[in-house]
This record gives structure tokens, C-alpha cells and sequence, in this order.
């Protein structure tokens, strides 16, 4: 409810701004606004009714994001979750005057009032609020301005540390049910559990694991993920008023040049355009509405995991942090339970050729809407990765590859002296061929802004040559002083791996100076991928690591794993996931951007280079077996 302005009017401060009469079973949102149970249920109920997932609700005076507090199929009992404002509910009920310092009043004065004591109930005028917080009995007591009362309970905070069920203090963390319990939840329902935790034992082994920091990963790529698709919501909002626009003025122009009596069918037609344009905006407005419900969402739980560590003594931090962080894992498993498919609303129009033969057609022409699912999110922990086809083997040693914008798979080949072309439709290989020769064993190759880099790991080349994307014809080198390996670009910048145990910076144009940067002792750097905050990860082989670097060639982090051996070929997905290729591990491993473990792909013999293909669910695979002439690429698939 909103609060008062003045103590004059005492009967605005206890009525519901919806119902406008008094307050019954007052629900006091976050916002610290206050509604009748009924009217506040209602309000939930009408809010959520035509959203695919509803993520929250809109407080009905501030319009404040309110997250959902219960299950997200179960609307009408949201209303539950919310505190009763017991401050209301004695305001409703007390007969004596708040205007009036009840203290004073017991003494036979009469001091107005100017703060309300949580704990006693009772307001207090400014002397009695000050004896009030110096009194050893009541120095404690929560105290309030009178005219923010209605945005305060009685109910502590710490309440919200105990067991709902007992409302007693949570003592334990059953792990076989992934629930923090009191000692009497433990003793009637978990008795029988394998694993219960201490709450300081259960903090310990979340620390440890750092399964905080790594929900909070998650957290951070899916918001990632969603600003993107809100973005793409925004600008097909902005082309559809385009599109629109121009249909609507060839229209005009055309019915200039047609006889008078065609003006009711165009009239009938610009019916058409408006109903259609229409159509296709809450089409997309009720989509970015999910995009924003989403992005909201995942924005308050990732401001609710920060307020897990805020201070406080260890009992209730801990009991905070673990209760946090089981929560907000519990919401977001919701989140992801419920698919969410970005769609893309395409508008066409065909006029008729035989236009001007208009007597004989009832109709200017069509116009369809198309709903274009755009390619979804994809949880690389846990989304299902499966061959989808094997492609011809290659008489060639693979080393680095990279996709063209139509889709097919360009690859060097370090053995013939290179690059192989292999075309591709509906995921069956049409040709595969020499595109173009190279200089002697070309190593990596990269594409940007329609043009290829090419590098070379021979003594003789000192090099990396360029080309034309669209006809493969050669464009100016660039000059390194040494012969190289990986290859990345951020911005106008080119990042080169050299056998000179560095890495070089230079722009990618040629111009100006070659710089090095992360100067090491070891020549077994191999592949280099740059990701979109400006970190370069780079592999080395010999060493079984990845590392990652900023800008500047300053460590971020490392990689290592048991399971990860002679790490080769690097790419990225469009969350900046990274997929290592391990050669000798018979494996790809998918980290995070920070460096965590996400996933180990196992049973893929000796991959050398993978590609992900922009807006699809797959990725090119080459593998290579030193004991073979032959290369062998596949396509997988995640779903």
C-alpha cells in the first residue's frame, strides 16, 4: 500500500489501494506495499494468465518486479508466500489512536507520535523514542518512523532462517533430499536418509566445490544468453515497422496507377496490413515479454546469491548462504524445466503480377505471418551430444578449420600444403576439394570480416597469409619475423601464437608494429581463441593445460585435468563456453569462461580442431591419428 504523506488521515494509511476498504489478511510485498489477501491474489492471477511462463508479477502501485515466490504453475497460491502485515492488522483492529504517544498516554499526556516500536506494538513520541533505545530492556527493540509503518512487520528476519514446518532453528541439511531441516524435521522425516549435513559442514563442501561461484556462472551466461534474444526481440520489432512501411507505400503507389473503382479492395487491403501488423507485434511484444520475465528473474536471483554473503554472525550466515544458494538453484532447475524458444516473426507479401487485370480479383494478395523459432539456448552441461554424420575421410593432416557463412567447412591441410573444401547440405557431404593451394605446412586458419588468416608452422615463413572469403583469391600478407601457429583476433587486433615462446599483437591489416606479449620458456603453445570480453585461451600441448590470458598476455586462469591430454584445437560457443580438444585424451572438454569444468565429451578418437556452427545445435569435428593418412570429419549435434 502506499504510505502516507501525513498522520491526518489514518484511514488511507489502513486501506487497500485496490478494494479502497479496510485491510483484511494484509499480504505485504518486497516493494513494502500491502494489499488485501483477495486483491492481491486476483492481481497475480490476472497478471500471469497469458504468459507462457510466469516469472513474476508487477506490484499494482509501484509496478516493481515482484519474482515469483512459489511454484510457477501454482499462481493462485503465490499469495501465500507473502508475510501477513501484522503492523496492518493491529492498526485495522486497535481502537486507540497512533497519532498519540501511547506511553505518554499511560502517564495521562498526550505527546504526538512520531515512531512505532515493532517489538512492543505501540508508538512512541521522540523523548520516549529515545529512552526507549537507551533502556537496558528495550535498548534492541526495532524501531520505525511512523510514517513508513506500513512497509514493516513484526515478524523478525530471522525467521526466515527457520523451518516453515516446526518454525524452529535450521540445524542440518539433508543432502538425499537437497533440504535444510531443523532437529524435528530431522527426527519425523529424515531419519532415515543416508547423508545429513551440518549446515557449517554443508556450507564447507559448496565452498569447496565452488558450486556457488560455478551457479553463478550459470546465472551470468543465461542473462548473457537472454539480453542477446531481447536485443534480436528489439530490432525485429524495428524491421517489422520497416517491412510494413514498405509494403504499405508500394501499395499507394500502386493503387495510383489503377482505376478508381479498385479503391475498395484497397482499402480492404490496408485492413489487412494494419490487422496483420498487429498480429505480428503482440506476437513478439508476448515473446520479449518472456525474454524480460526471464532476464528479471535470473537478475534477482543473481542479486539474491549475492546477498547470501552479506554480513552477519556465523550461525545465521550460514544458514543464510546455504538456504540462498538451494534456493536459488531450486528456482533456477524452474527456469530451465520450462523450454523458453525465442521466435522470429517474418511478415511477406506477394502482389499479384496480373495486377492490372484488377475486375477480375476480389483480393490485392497475401500476407502471411511466419513464426521462425530462432536457435535455442543450449545447457552444454547437460544437453545430449550425438554423432549426426560422418563425412568421407580426408587423404589429408587436418590441423585448423573454420566455417563459411554459407555453412560449409574450410580446413588446412598440413601435409598436401592446402586448404580442403568440403561442402555440405542437409547434412550430406555434396563434394569436398582442394580450394586453393598454400605455402608449405599451413597450420591455422581464421575467419573475420570476409576475410581468411592463414598461418604456417615452417622455418621458411615467416607469415600469415590472407584471402579473400567469397573468391579464395590472395590478399597482402602480413609480415610476423617468425613462423606461427594459432591465430585470434579481437577488434582491429591480430593475436598470433609464435614459436618464439610468445605471442604476438599486431593489426590485423598489417599495419604498424609487432608486439609481443605473455613471453614464456616453452614452444608447445598450439591454438588460440579470443572470447567476447577480450580473454585469449590458448593451449598447450606438451604441458596438458589451458591457459587464459587478457589483452595485456596477464594469466586469468588455468586448466589442467587428469582426464585432458595433448589439448589441441580451441572454439567457442555463443555464451563463450570453451571447447578444448583433447588429442591424446580421446575427449573434449567444455569449460566456462572462467575456467571451470562444465562437461567432458568422451570417446571421440584423437580430435584435432572443432567448429561450432553460428545459429545451429552443431559442431564439425576432425580427427586425426598420427598413425594414419587420413582425417576424418563429423558433424554432431546437441540437443
Amino acid at each position: 500500500m502506499a504510505t502516507c504523506d501525513a498522520l491526518s488521515n489514518v484511514e488511507d494509511l489502513t486501506s487497500c489501494s485496490i478494494c479502497f476498504e479496510k485491510f483484511k489478511s494484509p499480504r505485504l510485498l518486497p516493494c513494502s506495499h500491502s494489499f488485501c489477501h483477495k486483491c492481491l491474489c486476483a492481481h497475480i492471477v490476472s497478471s500471469c494468465e497469458h504468459k507462457d511462463v510466469p516469472l513474476r508479477f508487477p506490484c499494482p502501485l509501484c509496478r516493481e518486479f515482484i519474482p515469483s515466490p512459489g511454484h510457477l504453475d501454482e499462481t493462485t497460491q503465490w499469495v501465500e508466500k507473502f508475510p501477513i502485515n501484522d503492523v496492518m492488522v493491529q492498526m485495522v483492529n486497535e481502537t486507540q489512536d497512533f497519532k498519540i504517544c501511547w506511553a505518554c498516554r499511560r502517564g495521562n499526556e498526550e505527546e504526538e507520535s512520531n515512531e512505532f516500536c515493532l517489538t512492543c506494538g505501540e508508538p512512541l513520541c521522540k523523548l520516549c523514542s529515545k529512552f526507549h533505545r537507551i533502556n537496558l530492556t528495550s535498548m534492541n527493540h526495532k524501531l520505525c518512523p511512523i510514517l513508513e509503518l506500513g512497509s514493516h512487520s513484526f515478524c523478525s528476519s530471522r525467521n526466515n532462517l527457520c523451518c516453515e514446518k516446526h518454525k524452529k532453528q535450521i540445524v542440518l541439511f539433508c543432502n538425499d533430499h537437497r533440504a535444510p531441516c531443523c532437529s524435528e524435521c530431522f527426527t519425523m522425516d529424515h531419519k532415515k536418509c543416508a547423508i545429513i549435513l551440518t549446515v557449517e559442514k554443508a556450507v564447507k563442501n559448496v565452498r569447496s566445490l565452488k558450486l556457488m561461484e560455478e551457479l553463478e556462472v550459470q546465472l551470468e551466461n543465461m542473462k548473457e544468453g537472454l539480453q542477446k534474444a531481447k536485443r534480436s526481440q528489439e530490432d525485429n520489432m524495428r524491421l517489422l515497422d520497416d517491412d510494413f512501411d514498405r509494403y504499405t507505400k508500394d501499395a499507394e503507389k500502386l493503387q495510383q496507377d489503377i482505376l478508381s473503382h479498385v479503391n475498395k479492395l484497397f482499402d480492404k487491403h490496408f485492413i489487412d496490413i494494419a490487422k496483420k501488423t498487429k498480429e505480428a507485434k503482440q506476437t513478439l511484444e508476448k515473446n520479449t515479454l518472456s525474454v524480460s520475465d526471464r532476464l528479471n528473474f535470473v537478475e534477482h536471483l543473481l542479486k539474491q546469491l549475492k546477498q547470501g554473503n552479506e554480513p552477519a554472525d556465523i550461525d545465521e550466515r550460514n544458514v543464510k548462504y546455504i538456504l540462498t544458494f538451494h534456493t536459488v538453484k531450486e528456482k533456477m532447475a524452474e527456469i530451465l524445466k520450462n523450454a523458453f524458444n525465442e521466435i522470429k516473426v517474418v511478415v511477406t507479401l506477394d502482389i499479384y503480377d496480373s495486377i492490372k487485370q484488377i475486375l477480375d480479383f476480389t483480393s490485392i494478395g497475401t500476407m502471411l505471418l511466419t513464426e521462425i523459432p530462432i536457435f535455442e539456448i543450449i545447457d552444454a552441461r547437460k544437453a545430449e551430444f550425438s554423432k549426426l554424420i560422418k563425412y568421407h575421410d580426408l587423404r589429408a593432416r587436418v590441423r585448423g578449420c573454420t566455417v563459411l557463412p554459407n555453412g560449409n567447412l574450410l580446413c588446412t591441410d598440413h601435409e598436401n600444403s592446402c586448404c580442403v573444401l568440403i561442402k555440405e547440405k542437409n547434412q550430406e557431404t555434396i563434394q569436398h576439394s582442394t580450394a586453393f593451394q598454400l605455402e608449405s605446412l599451413p597450420w591455422d586458419i581464421l575467419l573475420d570480416e570476409g576475410v581468411l588468416y592463414v598461418s604456417y608452422r615452417s622455418h621458411v615463413n615467416s607469415h600469415v597469409h590472407r584471402f579473400s572469403a567469397d573468391d579464395f583469391h590472395a590478399l597482402d600478407p602480413i609480415h610476423t619475423g617468425t613462423y606461427c601457429s594459432g591465430l585470434a583476433i579481437i577488434g582491429d587486433l591480430l593475436f598470433v601464437v609464435s614459436e618464439s615462446c610468445c605471442i604476438l599483437k599486431l593489426n590485423k591489416n598489417g599495419q604498424g608494429q609487432v608486439e609481443r606479449i605473455y613471453q614464456t620458456q616453452t614452444t608447445h603453445l598450439r591454438y588460440l581463441i579470443d572470447l567476447a570480453d577480450g580473454t585469449l585461451v590458448l593451449s598447450n600441448y606438451y604441458d596438458d593445460l589451458v591457459k587464459a590470458l587478457d589483452e595485456m598476455g596477464m594469466e586469468k586462469w588455468t586448466y589442467q585435468h587428469t582426464e585432458l591430454k595433448r589439448p589441441y584445437g580451441l572454439d567457442k560457443d555463443s555464451q563463450s563456453n570453451i571447447y578444448v580438444a583433447g588429442r591424446n585424451s580421446n575427449n573434449i572438454h567444455i569449460l566456462s569462461r572462467q575456467g571451470f569444468l562444465l562437461r567432458i565429451l568422451g570417446d571421440i578418437i584423437s580430435p584435432v580442431c572443432l567448429k561450432l556452427r553460428k545459429g545451429t545445435c552443431t559442431a564439425f569435428v576432425v580427427c586425426h591419428e598420427e598413425s594414419k593418412v587420413l582425417s576424418q570429419v563429423m558433424l554432431y549435434q546437441f540437443k
